[in-house]
């Protein structure tokens, strides 16, 4: 008895005695395709084992002649069980007695190794594919993943970093993250000359900015002026009378200088401690 897969042609010679009447479902060896197989003690074409309504009359019109291509070496039809409607089996088929034997050769579980490995192979192939183009081992993906971490850390926690390493503010400056220890900032600064009583004196306005969801102490403010070089010529400081500026609160200041230095040019405020009031100029 011959049955045909009807996916590739390949053809089988089977025992008619030990396949049931009723046909079963059975697997090509060469190509895993699965059909339904009717028993005929005739040979018959692929297009007559299968139901009408399973295949169209033209779809084998190209099929090989069963009898122009043997059967592989080694090739079989594997039963996979009878199953339920609709479904395929499981594979184990359903009794010794109903078996189909080997078509010819003896090593197809050897091929089945072979392929399996073959397969493996190409699984290995395509990740060491992948771990070339990107370039790293685990120990430098290890190595890189710690760096950022690293890196995370010292930004999110910038402020603790300055305050036990003041010269990192530099640092953090440079690469645009600023780090604010007092949560104080200055807002809308200007200056402007004027004369009161025929005096040159020099108005310095502004406001101080809680950007911390807490109370916060006013420490005092610096003031200097520089000339067009950058140099410092003359300094003063001022304490607020206002202590402590609540969340997220706006504090104006003023100051005036009276008579200032001619030659000063730009001015430069910054937050000191209270208690260190100055008022100098350089010589």
């Amino acid at each position: 008895m011959t049955i045909t897969c009807p996916n590739c042609g390949t053809s089988y010679e089977i025992d008619a005695a030990t396949f049931p009447a009723a046909g079963r479902k059975v697997r090509c060896a060469r190509c895993r395709e699965i059909w339904h197989a009717e028993r005929n003690l005739s040979p018959t074409s692929a297009q007559e084992i299968l139901p009408p309504e399973a295949a169209p009359a033209d779809a084998f019109a190209h099929a090989p002649d069963p009898a122009a291509e043997p059967a592989p070496r080694g090739a079989r039809i594997v039963e996979d069980g009878p199953g339920e409607d609709g479904q395929v089996g499981d594979g184990r088929g359903e009794d010794a007695a109903d078996k189909v034997a080997p078509a010819t050769g003896r090593d197809v579980e050897q091929a089945a190794r072979a392929r399996e490995a073959a397969r493996r192979a190409a699984r290995l192939r395509r990740r060491a594919g992948r771990a070339g183009r990107s370039g790293l081992g685990p120990f430098e993906a290890a190595l890189v993943g710690a760096v950022l971490a690293g890196a995370a850390a010292a930004v999110y926690y910038r402020e603790d970093v300055v305050r036990a390493l003041p010269s990192a503010a530099a640092l953090y400056e440079l690469v645009g993250l600023p780090v604010n220890l007092r949560g104080l900032e200055f807002a809308n600064l200007s200056y402007r000359r004027d004369f009161e009583d025929g005096i040159p004196v020099l108005i310095l306005e502004g406001e101080i900015v809680n950007i911390r969801n807490e109370p916060l102490p006013v420490p005092a403010i610096r003031f200097g002026l520089r000339g067009r070089s950058g140099e410092e010529i003359y300094a003063w400081s001022v304490e607020p009378r206002q202590k402590v500026i609540e969340p997220a609160a706006v504090m104006p200041f003023r100051t005036r200088l009276a008579s200032p230095p001619r030659a000063a040019d730009t001015v430069q405020m910054r937050f000191m401690e209270r208690g260190r009031r100055i008022v100098e100029a350089q010589p």
